[in-house]
């Protein structure tokens, strides 16, 4: 009798029968997604692409895909081709109707800006599209807008209720979420397969709602495990077509990365309580010196002592700081906030690349991400002059610098031709799409 194993968040369990795996995926325990392995199997596969003579039983059980395991890993560029001169025109059209229909026409921008992204960027040679309808946004921006004016009028009418507002508002947060993300993942739609966004509003709830409670309970410590586990609940419940996502990582790379940025800063505050006492010191000797020179002769009478030399107690005030050990202040505050802002970028780019490169998609492949910190740290720099110098009009340069260089860094992995493994999906995909997802899911256009 076959020995099956399974495993779920990184936890190995078996060995089991074939009818007891089938059991568990019927009882919702796991799933098509959940890598399995058997004697039979040459590596770890998702449940759904083990071929039927060897897991009979299933409903719908998917051949694997054509020429998407073994053989070496290619590699399949994303390019973006889009230029800032011809979004600048469909962003300031956006803008000035945004404004003359005070808000209405942001659904309207919202599609026309994600058709140019998702047309302009390509893999492999072949763009992708977006579908959405605006009409479905405008209802998640009345929904959100609604709220929001409430939210202004109750706050000088009736604080109690702008306080309801908002409670209300956190916790549909979750529920937006899944929405917004069902929305978004259904109409993007690659060589004629759509995305599938399989998460539920339940497992939204938790990631978004009731661990970041628990972070305050715990003085932060959850603050790491929340993060890996919304960014698991994001990209970890994708699918293309038939290929689910499947993210492999834990929270311990998120964990090392946190305690390596606490280290960082516990060191600058030790260096930092170390400067204070040395600068008390120079400024009590300064002020003692400058009290011997003061009466070192025939001590005035109090009314020839100037009141502008006075402070808040009525005592001689001392020196001011001189000009280069303020300026020297001045500069170590401002190094500081650089190097808060390296670390935050630091551990969004590790994280964030982890994320992506222990995610695999099916068995078709998986995407690498090879973003820098330096050159991200440079296009922030870069950016934020240009939008200040030109009082925004510079955005869609942005924009489309910024997406040009994640498409630069971002090849996605997979041993075989796409090609072939579209056209074993397309069939499928054309007669399971979600067809409700414009009808009933919505996305937030603010």
């Amino acid at each position: 009798m076959e020995k099956w194993f399974y495993t779920v968040n990184g936890e190995q369990f078996g060995p089991m029968t074939a009818e007891a795996l089938r059991n568990l995926e019927t009882q919702g325990s796991i799933t098509s997604a959940t890598l399995v392995w058997s004697e039979d199997l040459p590596a770890w596969t998702p449940l759904g692409f083990v071929p039927g003579h060897l897991l009979p039983g299933g409903a719908g059980v998917a051949a694997p895909l054509p020429e998407a395991v073994g053989g070496p890993e290619r590699e399949h560029r994303f390019e973006f081709r889009g230029r800032a001169g011809e979004f600048f025109r469909i962003w300031i059209v956006n803008v000035v109707l945004t404004v003359l229909t005070l808000g209405i026409y942001a659904a309207w921008a919202k599609v026309r800006t994600k058709r140019y992204f998702h047309g302009n960027t390509l893999l492999d040679g072949k763009p992708f599209d977006f579908t959405g309808n605006p009409i479905s946004i405008l209802k998640g921006n009345l929904i959100f807008g609604g709220f929001f004016v409430i939210y202004t009028i109750a706050g000088s009418v009736f604080p109690p209720l702008a306080l309801a507002v908002m409670l209300l508002i956190g916790a549909l947060a979750p529920w937006l979420i899944h929405k917004a993300m069902r929305f978004r993942a259904h109409n993007t739609v690659y060589r004629n397969v759509r995305f599938r966004f399989r998460g539920a509003t339940g497992e939204a709830y938790a990631v978004f709602l009731g661990w970041p409670i628990l972070v305050g309970l715990t003085l932060g410590i959850l603050g790491p495990y929340v993060q890996f586990r919304q960014r698991k609940y994001y990209l970890g419940n994708m699918a293309w077509g038939r290929a689910d996502a499947v993210m492999h990582g834990g929270a311990g790379f998120f964990y090392k990365m946190f305690f390596k940025i606490v280290g960082i800063i516990l060191l600058l505050a030790l260096l930092g309580s170390l400067a204070v006492p040395a600068v008390s010191a120079y400024m009590e000797k300064s002020k003692a010196a400058a009290g011997e020179v003061r009466f070192s002769g025939t001590a005035p009478a109090p009314a020839e002592v100037d009141d502008t030399e006075l402070d808040d107690e009525g005592s001689l005030a001392g020196p001011e700081l001189p000009v280069a050990l303020q300026a020297g202040l001045f500069g170590l505050f401002i190094g500081a906030y650089l190097l808060m802002f390296l670390l935050f970028t630091w551990y969004q780019v590790r994280t964030n690349n982890y994320c992506i490169n222990t995610t695999r998609w099916g068995t078709v492949g998986r995407l690498d991400s090879r973003v820098r910190v330096r050159d991200l740290m440079w296009l922030y720099f870069t950016n934020g002059i240009a939008v200040l110098l030109t009082l925004g009009l510079m955005i869609p340069w942005v924009k489309v610098r910024m997406a040009r260089y994640r498409a630069e860094r971002t090849v996605f992995l997979c041993s075989g031709s796409l090609d072939a493994v579209t056209a074993s999906m397309a069939a499928d995909e054309s007669a399971i799409g979600d067809a409700g997802a414009d009808v009933f899911d919505f996305d937030i256009g603010f």
